[in-house]
Formats: C-alpha cells, structure tokens, sequence
C-alpha cells in the first residue's frame, strides 16, 4: 500500500484535526483512525486509497468498492481509543456479510411476497441520497424518506424499477413500508430532563430505524401535545419530541437546538440539525443559527402566531425573545 494514499483527502497544510468529514478529531485521534484501518486492510492484503470520507478497496479479483468512513469515524470517536481496532474490524466485517446479503435479496426481490415484511422507511439528508436512484418522498423538510429492505446486517435501497416491477402505488409502498417500521422498531422511550427542569420525551435505539417513527408520531402520546411537538431526528437512532402545550415552548427551542446539533454532529447516522414543529400530520422548518456561542432562531409566521395566541393565555408567563 502506498501510504501517500492515506490521508483522507487533506492537503499536507491541513488544520489541526480531523477533515471536514471528520472535524471532531483531533490531530492523534486522526493519524490512530487512519492506521486502524490501514492495519486492518494489509492484514488482507488488500490494497486501498481512501479521499474524503470513502476507502476505495481493490479486491483481489480487481474489483473497486467504495465503503464509507462517516459512520464508522463516528462511531470510534464514541468509543475508547482501545476499543478502536474492534470497531473498526466489526464494521468491515459486517459490510462484507451485507454484500451477501443484497446478493440473496436481489434474487427474491422480483417477488412482492417475499419482500413485504422486509419493506421499511429510512430518513436522510437530503443531500446525502442520490433521488434517482431511490423511491422516495419528503416528510421532513432537508431530508428525504425512501424505501429499504431491511436484511439482518445492512439494508438495500429499493430502486423505482423494483416499485414499477412490483405492481404497487408509491403510497401504498410507504404505507406497509411505516407500518413495518412502527411493528419491528422497538425503542426505549424515556422522559429527559433538560436545564430549567423542563421535560422531553426521547426514544432511542439501535435499529436504524428509530429516526423513521417521526412519519408515526401520532402514536405515541407522550410525543404530541395539544399544539403539537417540536421535533428532531439528529441521527437514526435517536427522535427527541417535546409536547406544546404552553408558552414554555420559548425555553425549550435554544436548548433542545443545541442538543441537536450536537447529536447530529456525533452520529452515527447523521441526519439532521434542523428542528421541527410537529402538527397535524405536518412537519415545519424551524430555521436557527449558532453563531459565537450565540442562539438565532427565525420562526416561521405560523410559528410566532403559536406564540402570540399561547402567550394570550398565559399572561404574566415566559416572553418570546423571537421579535
């Protein structure tokens, strides 16, 4: 291997730490990652190159796969540095056990029957899927929700020639799609308690799919208030929701935005920043900023209307900083 190929697309001159990539590693943490899996690829005599955020991998039938390195600096930056050749090892392992398993699902895939029950919704940025190349629709605005097979260690996108082969409406696809979802995602719901004593409701989980329960929000009491909840989906496995139900809101925004931000920036399986306000089915942008340790938020007019009719009702209560 030619170690000049191993600098994940920095420039020689690079600022201390991590790419852009991968900014919340420093210098060391940097250089361990990258002999990691620098090691864990000579030990099989595998030649790689790997540019921003991608190993290319040459096998040894002289084929090129591209996996990414996103999740996985996530996931070691989480983790002890001790445990890192672990992660590291399991991640490729399980990658190379999901090619397998896309093989045997694209035989079955010609059959409805049996892919209904593997049938499942994924949300990403939106910038991250490439449209074409997936059935998908947007409930969150900035992401995409699309269509997967779920298989036990990888999922596969669903094309739109599959949905057309298949017989079936977008929408009736989605449908048993969430459904399946909402059956076989089982998170740990809990109750947070942020500064200020204030309380969100926090669903987290393993599956890649716990982000997805957003498209069935409605059933899960503690998530919806009377006027709806303020959402986010940081990565995928992770929704917090708090429930509207007063002017109290104004005290959750900034804090529950920073939350975010930071979760998203964790990972693994970023999604997204943004925060949401969840009503009737629909979810709005909340549009903010964080600039020099500094909170912006820029409503929506629906939004601020929400304040001004909670804050009627609540005289004498917290006052919006948002005019």
């Amino acid at each position: 291997m030619d170690d000049d190929s191993l600098d994940g697309g920095q420039s020689p001159d690079r600022e201390r730490g991590g790419p852009s990539w991968a900014p919340f590693f420093t210098d060391q943490q940097w250089d361990q990652f990258i002999f990691e899996v620098k090691v864990y690829f000579a030990n099989r005599s595998l030649p790689i190159e790997i540019e921003q955020g991608v190993v290319k991998v040459r096998t040894a039938e002289r084929e090129v796969h591209q996996l990414g390195l996103s999740n996985l600096a996530q996931m070691c930056h989480a983790a002890e540095r001790g445990e890192w050749s672990a992660i590291v090892s399991r991640h490729f392992e399980m990658l190379e056990r999901s090619q397998e398993e896309v093989k045997a699902a694209e035989e079955d895939i010609f059959d409805f029957g049996l892919t209904r029950d593997k049938l499942h919704v994924r949300i990403s940025d939106e910038d991250s899927i490439p449209e074409d190349l997936v059935v998908h629709r947007q409930d969150l605005p900035g992401t995409l929700s699309y269509l997967v097979l779920d298989l036990p260690s990888s999922v596969l996108n669903v094309k739109p020639i599959d949905a057309e082969m298949w017989g079936r409406s977008v929408d009736e696809l989605f449908e048993t799609a969430i459904n399946n979802v909402q059956t076989n995602c089982k998170p740990q719901i809990s109750e947070q308690v942020l500064q200020g004593g204030v309380k969100i409701t926090a669903l987290l989980g393993d599956s890649f799919f716990v982000a997805s329960l957003a498209l069935r929000l409605e059933k899960y009491s503690r998530c919806v208030g009377t006027y709806g909840s303020l959402v986010a989906i940081p990565h995928r496995h992770c929704l917090l929701a708090y429930r509207i139900e007063s002017l109290e809101v104004v005290s959750v925004v900034s804090t529950l935005g920073i939350i975010a931000r930071g979760m998203c920036e964790e990972g693994p399986g970023s999604i997204s920043p943004r925060l949401y306000w969840y009503r009737d089915g629909q979810f709005m942008d909340l549009p903010y900023e964080i600039e020099d340790d500094s909170f912006m938020f820029r409503p929506p007019e629906a939004f601020v209307e929400l304040l001004e009719e909670l804050g009627k009702g609540d005289e004498g209560g917290a006052e919006s900083p948002f005019e």
